[in-house]
């Protein structure tokens, strides 16, 4: 008797944990790694989001005690660890409690977020130190290069620049990983439960995706920061924008698919319009970025109403 697709629920909670208990141990192993931290965070938001509290409280436990046996109390691992378990279970619970998805999910990006930087703090000695040497390597790459030395000293001005920013854009791209991590972990939940035909509440329709009006006053706060404060407030600043601006991006293009099937244009012509952003690159993201800034205010798409009515 084939059993129904509901019924395995529980099985399949019980399976959630293995991958939260093997997910310390592939620790120093990078492309595997990433594939557990995703499973770890889909597994966190299965049991949490299906109220099984005692699984996942053995399961985070589990791991992390697996972690400390393993590699010792490392605050930096730790951290790490917690960027895949932690925000996976808030989102889920908080989804238990009945709280909307949005909502929701902010909470675990909130909890992301912070242990992120967290993480970043707990190394950013060491990473500094590796971006110093790797460009310490790649200057002396330029350097035996058989051309100009005008060449090699624009070249290796390119190259310090993009190493310095990097190095001041670290936080932000950190933080967003572990936003990126439980999004996907998110996305993967949703198949799963859509394949087992369970009723589950989503984030809404991606071209009604929108940017809270209130954060236009938050990034231009730290423009202004960006523009007349001190240097520690303006590396604080520039994160801050980044961090907004792939929002404000990801929003605008939401913007874009809403009049793009608004005037139904084909697949094909929609493939070549976002290859055209692909090809524009940094301006590209920038011009979306703009689109999503100025949608949050004058709210084109009349996201507001449909929120109301």
């Amino acid at each position: 008797m084939i059993p129904n697709r509901q019924d395995i629920t529980p099985i399949l909670g019980f399976s959630c944990l293995p991958l939260l208990l093997v997910f310390p141990v592939t620790l120093f192993v990078p492309v595997l790694n990433y594939m557990i931290s995703l499973a770890a965070v889909f597994a966190a938001l299965y049991l949490a989001i299906n109220k099984m509290d005692i699984l996942l409280t053995i399961g985070l436990l589990g791991s992390l005690g697996v972690l400390l046996s393993v590699h010792g109390l490392k605050p930096w691992m730790v951290s790490f660890w917690a960027v895949a378990a932690v925000p996976g279970a808030v989102f889920g619970r908080a989804m238990a409690l009945g709280i909307t998805p949005r909502k929701a999910f902010f909470a675990g990006m909130t909890v992301s977020v912070v242990l992120s930087l967290l993480f970043f703090y707990s190394i950013r000695e060491p990473f500094n130190e590796s971006i110093d040497a790797f460009g310490s390597w790649m200057l002396s790459m330029v350097g035996s290069l058989d051309t100009s030395d005008a060449f090699k000293a624009d070249l290796a001005d390119s190259f310090e620049g993009l190493l310095g920013m990097t190095k001041r854009l670290a936080p932000a791209f950190m933080a967003l990983h572990g936003v990126t991590l439980l999004f996907v972990g998110w996305l993967i939940l949703k198949m799963i439960l859509d394949m087992m035909r369970k009723f589950h509440p989503g984030l809404g329709n991606f071209i009604y995706w929108k940017m809270p009006q209130l954060v236009i006053y938050i990034a231009g706060l730290f423009l202004l920061t960006r523009l007349t404060g001190p240097d520690i407030l303006k590396v604080i600043a520039d994160n801050a924008l980044l961090f907004l601006g792939f929002f404000y991006a990801l929003f605008g293009f939401a913007v874009i698919e809403f009049f793009l099937k608004k005037v139904r244009l084909s697949l094909i012509l929609k493939v070549l319009f976002y290859l055209g952003f692909v090809f524009l690159q940094l301006p590209g993201l920038m011009m979306a970025a703009m689109i999503g800034l100025f949608d949050s205010y004058f709210d084109f798409r009349k996201v507001r109403a449909r929120m109301i009515g």
